[in-house]
């Protein structure tokens, strides 16, 4: 076994390297406890400095290295998050140098630059991730993170990034300090399209996830305290924690799948979601009644709120009916004619398979368009409602009624041969007619069905062949007078109903037909 993994060492290197990530983790929490040690056991505030470029480094070290040994499928994303770090690291260093060692304090400065270069990088790699995970376009991940991300950035640029532009100094240093929270925003606006959008959540994917949202918020307490923020803070630990575990999150194992091109088109939305995107929507209400106290912007404030959320919850409950329309027809309860169908091609795909055999029971309602005609539109629908649980009432446990169109019923009849699925069209036709339909206003009417019965394998192996042959007999028995029963073997004279009907579910009967080889 040892000689066969050898043979295959893109298998072998995720499992030797599996603890890398726990042990760069390990090393990240003694590297920042030690961090804070330092000056109270008297070693020289410049010793906090070097390790904080030696803990940005590492992490941008811990890219290249977690690419290299892992060997994910595309490398250039990860090496673009790399780039990215190391941008900070020598942000980092130039700092240092200038600040430190040269002693200026100039703002804005060369490490100015290369702190904003990161930004844009991060931004592109996250951007190759998504469009790898993502097999179509997506639009409702898109839409749901912008509907997080706008009002995000709105009160954004009212507290934060216009106080910064606005604020004293030259005009390239209210620049740079309004750069730093946009930059931060169009990182969360692309990070939030990563978590709202399809694919694995791997241990990589939430590595990288805690790593951007600890960078995104020292970046933001460090920009509110900015004018008392001294090296040595609580600020700096964020920044560890979100370095290391950007190092980790290369180092893992999982990190080949992350960008894994996920099987699901779209996120089905969770109650959850819909409730963290209607607060987000409500956040510009919330900023503008903060600001203004006056008692009519309140009041308008509440009123545009609740409408909203009114809104919010009866297109939750529209899109809950809507999936429940796609598998129910809303008139008569029956299954609708896009389940049936792809229920009918399955069916015929198994009874294929098994050779076994399968009925198709084309019911059409006698004369709906003159009962239409008499009693309005709602009498043929009280009609068709009466119909289809008669026709449910017939049948047998397992068969699928559905409304194919119009005034036409579908019944799919599983593992059926087609004596007993004459037998079951004539139960149905003769449960049809047996008693009036009341259609209201103590008016009852006689409703009656001709029906035409296609069977597999004597008639096709397709759903469409089974359909066109029910068709023609249901056409059949129509022409010949209706209330009847049509097959292949033409009109049903009587039906031979003393003995009752099997049950058979689904496939034949052990020992019918022997599986093909």
């Amino acid at each position: 076994m040892e000689m066969a993994v050898g043979h295959h060492p893109d298998r072998a290197a995720p499992v030797r390297n599996s603890s890398a990530w726990m042990w760069f983790t390990g090393t990240g929490v003694v590297v920042t406890a030690g961090y804070y040690v330092l000056p109270h056991l008297g070693v020289p505030g410049v010793a906090q400095s070097l390790i904080f470029i030696g803990v940005s480094t590492a992490a941008a070290l811990a890219l290249l290295a977690g690419t290299v040994l892992n060997r994910p499928a595309s490398r250039f994303p990860w090496l673009v998050l790399a780039a990215a770090q190391g941008m900070y690291s020598i942000g980092d260093t130039v700092y240092f140098i200038l600040h430190t060692v040269l002693h200026r304090e100039d703002y804005p400065d060369l490490a100015d630059v290369f702190y904003l270069l990161q930004y844009p990088l991060i931004c592109w790699a996250l951007v190759i991730f998504i469009r790898r995970r993502t097999p179509g376009r997506d639009r409702i991940a898109l839409i749901d993170a912008g509907v997080l991300a706008v009002p995000t950035g709105m009160v954004a640029w009212i507290f934060v990034i216009s106080a910064q532009g606005g604020g004293e100094g030259s005009l390239p240093a209210r620049l740079v300090s309004a750069a730093y929270p946009t930059m931060d925003l169009l990182v969360l606006a692309v990070a939030l399209r990563l978590v709202l959008g399809v694919g694995t959540r791997t241990a990589a994917y939430r590595l990288l996830v805690a790593s951007l949202t600890l960078q995104l918020v020292a970046d933001i307490l460090y920009v509110l305290t900015k004018d008392t923020y001294k090296d040595g803070s609580l600020i700096d630990s964020l920044w560890f924690g979100a370095y290391f575990l950007l190092g980790a999150t290369a180092l893992h194992p999982s990190m080949r799948s992350l960008d894994r091109r996920s099987a699901r088109t779209v996120v089905i939305p969770s109650r959850g979601r819909l409730i963290l995107l209607a607060a987000a929507s409500l956040l510009p209400l919330v900023v503008m009644v903060v600001q203004h106290s006056d008692a009519h912007v309140v009041a308008t404030a509440i009123a545009g709120g609740v409408t909203f959320l009114l809104i919010m919850a009866r297109m939750s409950e529209q899109a809950a009916e809507e999936r429940v329309l796609a598998i129910r027809d809303g008139l008569t309860d029956a299954y609708s004619s896009d389940f049936v169908a792809e229920t009918m091609q399955t069916e015929c795909e198994r009874a294929f398979f098994v050779r076994g055999e399968l009925a198709v029971l084309l019911v059409g309602v006698d004369n709906l368009k003159l009962i239409n005609a008499m009693y309005g539109n709602n009498g043929g629908d009280l009609v068709l409602h009466e119909v289809a649980a008669r026709l449910r009432t017939a049948g047998r446990p397992g068969d699928v009624v559905a409304r194919w169109e119009g005034d036409t019923f579908l019944v799919l009849l599983a593992g059926t041969p087609p004596r007993h699925a004459i037998q079951l069209a004539e139960r149905m036709r003769e449960g049809v007619s047996a008693d009036h339909v009341d259609i209201g206003d103590e008016t009852r009417v006689r409703v009656t069905v001709s029906i035409g019965v296609g069977t597999m394998p004597a008639e096709g192996v397709s759903a469409r062949e089974l359909v066109r042959a029910a068709d023609q007999w249901l056409y059949a028995a129509k022409r010949s007078g209706r209330n009847r029963t049509y097959s292949r073997t033409g009109p049903v004279a009587e039906a031979p109903l003393a003995a009752p009907v099997p049950y058979q579910p689904y496939g034949p009967q052990q020992g019918a037909v022997p599986r093909p080889r």
